[in-house]
């Protein structure tokens, strides 16, 4: 939309060095205020380590359907750094639907149970009317042609 827009675009890696500049300091003051308004009231993390141990044994090894998952997010995470300007971004990530889907990962009827399909309704909605407004209507002589009225 920004390339259509305006003719202008950036790519991950420059979006990333942008935005840094701000994230950065912010998380120090973020992390700043957090010790001074809750400061550390415990001696020793042993007793979390020790649950979040025995939470890991009762999991168990990755299943299929999880590692194919975190191969997928991590290959869409690359393409979207390194492709992200040639394919687009909207692209990988159709296209990584579809792998999960491929691969017999995801079914539709837990994709239906878990997608808010409103709140995507709605922005694609906002999208279509914005790029609708930006453009001329063609039909129906809107705007009327000179020399009408």
């Amino acid at each position: 939309m920004l390339r259509e827009s305006t003719g202008l675009d950036f790519s991950f890696f420059e979006w990333t060095m942008a935005a840094i500049m701000i994230v950065l300091p912010l998380l120090v003051i973020g992390y700043l205020l957090l010790l001074w308004l809750f400061p550390q009231d415990i001696d020793s993390v042993d007793e979390g380590l020790r649950f979040l141990n025995r939470k890991r044994l009762e999991v168990g090894r990755m299943s299929y359907d999880e590692i194919i998952v975190a191969l997928v997010t991590v290959v869409t995470i690359l393409a979207w750094v390194f492709l992200g300007k040639q394919l687009g971004l909207a692209s990988i990530a159709t296209l990584a639907v579809v792998a999960l889907f491929a691969c017999r990962v995801v079914s539709w009827q837990s994709i239906e149970e878990y997608v808010n399909w409103g709140v995507i309704l709605m922005y694609g909605g906002a999208i279509a009317i914005a790029s609708a407004w930006k453009r001329p209507a063609l039909h129906n002589g809107w705007p009327a042609k000179p020399g009408r009225s």
